[in-house]
């Protein structure tokens, strides 16, 4: 590898706040901790809830992920399904019942949260939502009495894709349980047990998708907590194979893939064991050593030999600035990053060990970036492109920041690392995405603290390319995604494109 090669994927990886694209490892999506929706008693006879569900889901899942990195997904997908009742041993499709698919919230403070959107499922069962805008949050709750109403959260929806969520199963004994024990057996009452979709993602990774990963928080379908022996035991999954993420104080974050939810009223239980757990603990402070309180201190597991999937982990402090994160599995590589309102996010490389250790982090005032971006030919703003900036003294010290241009083509950061600009990203739809990277800063641009650095940048129009998608015999492949890489330009990524019912 050449030597101006080798710095930009050094800074590359910085950016990416712990990515492994040298190992090529899936990015498995973290998981969102939150609980269970209150169902309706089984068909068996139980009290049925009379509240709306839709009262508690009402703005979807809120993510939370790494500071300062505000993304939007672009574009629109698909989500279908099928609902299907079992009963007698048997299961056959199931018309006419309710489905509603619940947004996250618009952006912006104060913005309404998006009304739910109703489906119902066809004679054959089938359902689907068209030009669902393309989110991390989505919750899709499923609703047909006498049986327990399903809930999954978490849904990811991606631009021109399709999201199918399976055969949901109404009057199914799906039931996953199993226990959480210490390596010496003991039950570990209180630990989290959150599911997700086990699916590798055969994606080419890339710097926004990274931060869309990290940003995107956790996504779990869903949440449990193990009882005092614990045993823990999640409901209405529909049937397939499941990854989960088990978590509890002062033990080492545990994976368990390949778990099987089927229509089996003896499912064979999950035991998951965790280690002790290794980690940080100290004070966050500002530069005059002050405490800070309320900041959050996230790490971010490098895949390799003991962590085989992304994963992060959060901690905030109290209000001496002290913060305590004892979920870290010992032996691995993490990008801990520190930020408080107000100051600069700052990132190290950390290596675990056995334990916890003392680690301090200190957060300058921070700098600001705000600029424009206007087409290259007429010169109009251009909306919605997606501004990603990495600034910072030296490769120890560094966080990404990004943001997506308003409906007048401007762009503000408000709390970036002091130093000089090593990398700034543009993309938008329709237009020739543009990267810049230097190991010695950008053109003279340097964030400065307690300053505003104003930048301004043009896109060209890029072309169209269309076509067919046929099987061997010449007939349409409906819904196929085409993707378009050009590996000379490896921050950009992807395009991707999804076909209509005719293959178009």
């Amino acid at each position: 590898m050449r030597g101006g090669d080798r710095a930009r994927w050094l800074i590359l990886l910085a950016g990416l706040a712990g990515l492994a694209l040298f190992t090529g490892a899936d990015a498995a999506r973290a998981l969102l901790g939150l609980g269970d929706g209150a169902p309706t008693e089984g068909a068996a006879g139980g009290a049925s809830d009379t509240r709306s569900p839709l009262e508690d889901l009402g703005g979807g899942v809120r993510l939370e992920g790494l500071p300062e990195v505000h993304l939007r997904r672009g574009g629109h997908g698909r989500v279908v399904g099928a609902v299907r009742l079992h009963q007698d041993g048997a299961d056959r499709p199931l018309p006419g019942v309710r489905v509603h698919l619940v947004t996250e919230p618009a952006a912006g403070p104060g913005a309404p949260a998006p009304a739910p959107r109703e489906a119902s499922s066809d004679a054959e069962g089938a359902f689907a939502f068209e030009q669902v805008p393309a989110q991390a949050g989505a919750v899709l709750l499923v609703e047909h009495p006498p049986w327990r109403r399903v809930v999954l959260k978490g849904v990811l929806v991606q631009a021109q894709r399709t999201t199918d969520l399976g055969v949901i199963l109404l009057g199914a004994p799906t039931l996953l349980a199993g226990e959480v024990v210490d390596a010496g057996g003991r039950p570990l009452g209180g630990a989290v047990v959150q599911v997700l979709r086990d699916e590798s993602q055969a994606e080419r990774f890339d710097l926004r998708r990274g931060l869309f990963e990290l940003q995107d928080g956790r996504l779990a379908l869903a949440t449990a907590k193990a009882e005092s022996d614990g045993r823990f035991l999640v409901r209405d999954l529909p049937p397939g194979r499941y990854l989960l993420r088990v978590h509890a104080p002062g033990h080492a974050t545990a994976f368990k893939a390949g778990v099987w939810v089927s229509v089996d009223e003896r499912s064979s239980a999950v035991r998951v064991v965790l280690d002790p757990g290794a980690g940080l603990s100290g004070q966050v402070l500002d530069e005059a050593g002050g405490p800070l309180g309320a900041a959050r201190v996230i790490a971010v597991a490098i895949p390799g030999a003991k962590v085989a999937r992304l994963d992060r982990m959060e901690a905030r402090t109290g209000s001496d600035g002290r913060y305590r994160l004892d979920t870290l599995v010992p032996g691995v590589r993490y990008f801990v990053e520190a930020w408080a309102e107000g100051h600069a996010p700052v990132g190290h490389w950390i290596q675990t060990g056995e334990g916890v250790e003392a680690r301090d982090f200190t957060l300058p005032r921070s700098g600001a970036v705000e600029g424009e971006v206007r087409d290259a030919d007429d010169g109009t703003p251009v909306a919605g492109a997606q501004v990603t900036l990495v600034a910072g003294p030296s490769f120890t010290r560094l966080a990404p920041v990004a943001t997506v241009t308003d409906d007048h083509g401007r762009f503000a950061l408000r709390h970036v690392l002091p130093g000089p600009v090593l990398l700034l990203s543009l993309q938008a739809p329709g237009y020739v995405p543009e990267d810049g990277i230097d190991t010695k800063g950008l053109a003279g641009l340097v964030v400065r603290p307690d300053e505003t650095l104003w930048i301004e940048r043009t896109l060209r129009r890029g072309g169209v390319l269309a076509g067919r998608v046929v099987d061997e015999r010449g007939r349409p492949v409906p819904y196929a995604t085409v993707a378009l890489a050009d590996p000379r330009r490896r921050l950009e990524g992807e395009q991707v494109a999804l076909g209509d019912a005719q293959g178009q």
